[in-house]
């Protein structure tokens, strides 16, 4: 009998690379996974964004044992030979015999793979004998101490880190080659847990109890009031701290660029691109759920998740509007604030959606820049004088961050950038030359992230 957890694991592999996938979506799908216990499903986890995030450097590893060309190797096949290869070299606590035993007896257990089990299994014992002879420590050791001399940097780096060419040479342009490398580490990093203290359901204190009650222990952010770092403990998503509201996991890029907007009571806000409602909530909290919050997106599908995080927050002040935002808005009054959390690349967020890697590419990085470029200039027309807005974008790309800024005041004379230095003196670490937010991806344990604040005239 095969274990159930691994071919479960093999399946949504096959999943997410056959349909370019979101891996969240897959595993929530998933009904075998949804059944597991907590301890099996963290184990799947693992493997899914490890062989995900790792992918090329498997390929790279795995292609120095093989007598062929991967892509002659059946696709099956090689899901099964990258999960295998991922358990033994990067799961310390998972014995290097099951990784490759398990791995062999899926194989062995369908009648379309049965034939390439003693191929698996001798692919993977030769990988491992070179990985113990050359003291690999690590899957970017390992690849690292197996290179040819020679190799181009945006190659070499990305075999290394497991990226892909454009990304690893655009990042060597953009930022050198050690700030790259660095970007590359932090984007394969598991991302550390943010949490935001949900001051519409109880005070701070009464919440930061219940979070201790279930073991979870944290930190406090300086520079974000009511935002918690989870270092001991798992915030797990059905427990009654997230049904019941009184926390959303929020990481501290994101938290930081909502609380640039400053919403107050009484004002009346917009949120754009507003997606489940994450930065909504937060919203309506500032502003004590007094005033109007309109919160829009392209999106129908997210009308159901939205409205039961709105009702999980206790949020009464805020209404979602579906409308495409790239275009003339459907609700032609004027807001004293607008937050635009625009669509991007995500090259800020790797590390959360290691997927994007491989179906991402320059021409998209270019697309959402243009449409980046409409929505922002709706925006501006629907933001009233004297006004503030913040723009925002996941995403570590010039075109789509200080570059998309300088062309809307290029064209906007009735707009001023504000200099976050000043604003914001408490986010000095975080604020770029130009007056920006600009957060490379670990930065303070955080995702990358580009945000900035400009006002229009009265």
């Amino acid at each position: 009998m095969t274990d159930l957890p691994r071919q479960t694991t093999f399946e949504i592999l096959l999943e997410i690379e056959e349909r370019n996938s979101r891996i969240g979506a897959v595993l929530r799908a998933n009904s075998a996974y949804s059944g597991f216990s907590r301890r099996d499903r963290a184990f799947v986890s693992e493997i899914v964004y490890g062989v995900t995030r790792h992918k090329r450097s498997l390929d790279t590893i795995l292609a120095l044992a093989c007598k062929r060309p991967l892509r002659k190797v059946d696709a099956r096949v090689l899901q099964l030979l990258r999960a295998g290869l991922y358990q033994a070299v990067a799961m310390s606590k998972t014995p290097v015999s099951a990784s490759v035993n398990e791995t062999v007896n899926i194989a062995k257990a369908d009648p379309k793979l049965a034939k390439s089990a003693g191929f698996i299994n001798g692919v993977l014992r030769s990988t491992l004998r070179k990985a113990k002879e050359i003291g690999a420590e690590s899957i970017s050791d390992y690849v690292r101490k197996t290179q040819k001399n020679g190799i181009a940097d945006e190659k070499r780096v990305g075999e290394i880190y497991s990226f892909p060419d454009w990304i690893s040479g655009r990042w060597i342009r953009q930022f050198g080659i050690e700030v790259a490398e660095r970007v590359m580490q932090e984007s394969n990093r598991q991302a550390p847990v943010f949490i935001r203290v949900n001051r519409l359901k109880s005070d701070f204190k009464k919440i930061k109890a219940m979070i201790d009650e279930e073991g979870i222990e944290t930190e406090p952010v300086k520079w974000a009031d009511g935002l918690l770092k989870v270092t001991k403990g798992s915030v797990f998503p059905d427990s009654e701290l997230v049904t019941g509201g009184f926390i959303q996991p929020q990481d501290g890029a994101s938290y930081m660029a909502a609380q640039l907007l400053d919403a107050q009571p009484g004002e009346i806000v917009a949120d754009v691109c507003c997606g489940k409602g994450i930065k909504s909530g937060l919203f309506s909290e500032m502003m004590q759920n007094r005033g109007i919050l309109a919160s829009f997106d392209v999106k129908s599908s997210n009308t159901g998740p939205f409205s039961q995080n709105m009702a999980h927050y206790g949020v009464v002040n805020c209404k979602l509007i579906i409308a495409d935002m790239a275009s003339d808005w459907p609700i032609k009054r004027k807001y004293s604030k607008i937050f635009v959390d625009a669509p991007c690349s995500g090259t800020g967020v790797l590390r959360r959606h290691p997927e994007g890697k491989w179906n991402k590419s320059a021409e998209l990085v270019k697309r959402m820049a243009g449409l980046q470029s409409k929505i922002l200039s709706c925006a501006g027309d629907h933001l009233e004088k004297g006004g503030s807005m913040v723009y925002a974008v996941c995403s570590i790309e010039p075109e789509e961050g200080d570059e998309q800024v300088e062309r809307f005041l290029s064209k906007r004379q009735d707009f001023t950038r504000v200099n976050l230095k000043k604003e914001a003196p408490e986010l000095s670490d975080f604020i770029s030359e130009d007056g920006d937010l600009f957060i490379m991806p670990g930065d303070g344990g955080m995702d990358g992230f580009f945000a900035t604040k400009i006002m229009k005239r009265g």
